[in-house]
């Protein structure tokens, strides 16, 4: 069976993939993704400021929660989007630089960007039920077209990978507590 994120990256090299049961309704897991609030997160925000992320978000106190919005505002594209099911990102860049050299286009161009030099990430978040629980998944692909951005990024990969998948099972945990929370 096709897996949502065939459509936009279909071809990766690299994979990461996370799931969690959450005992709450849809609406509420769903709602809990697009407004993940990541200042919840020590560790989130240490390894974002570690890897220069932060200069992407406000992490004042005073501001407002991240949520996904967060991301799209800052390089990530809306690829798809079927509210209380999933949502799908996207990225293209040089993620194994200090500022990421990230290409700005629009949906209609991301699914046949493939520049020699760049790396292009999807990145979704799934609702569904199994046996009676409701579990949210998500998972990340990688694709680098070309043998020198593959190298390059591989490199990267084996030293952020602990690092971005402890991310994501925070982000999980995150959106697990307040989807609770709120049922």
């Amino acid at each position: 069976m096709p897996h949502l994120l065939d459509k936009y990256l279909f071809k990766y090299e690299k994979k990461e993939y996370h799931k969690i049961e959450i005992n709450a309704g849809v609406d509420e897991i769903y709602r809990s993704v697009v407004n993940i609030n990541l200042k919840e997160s020590f560790i989130i925000k240490f390894l974002f400021k570690l890897r220069g992320l932060n200069r992407l978000f406000s992490w004042k106190k005073s501001s407002t929660d991240i949520g996904l919005s967060g991301f799209t505002q800052n390089g990530f594209i809306l690829l798809a989007e079927k509210t209380n099911r999933y949502i799908i990102l996207g990225l293209a860049g040089k993620f194994w630089t200090p500022a990421g050299a990230l290409k700005k286009m629009p949906v209609s161009d991301f699914v046949n960007f493939n520049e020699n030099g760049f790396a292009k990430a999807v990145w979704s978040f799934e609702i569904s039920e199994k046996n009676g629980v409701n579990i949210l998944e998500t998972e990340t692909r990688i694709h680098c077209p070309d043998r020198i951005s593959r190298l390059k990024f591989s490199i990267y990969w084996t030293l952020i990978r602990p690092f971005s998948g402890l991310i994501r099972k925070e982000m999980l945990r995150i959106v697990k507590k307040s989807a609770e929370k709120s049922k």
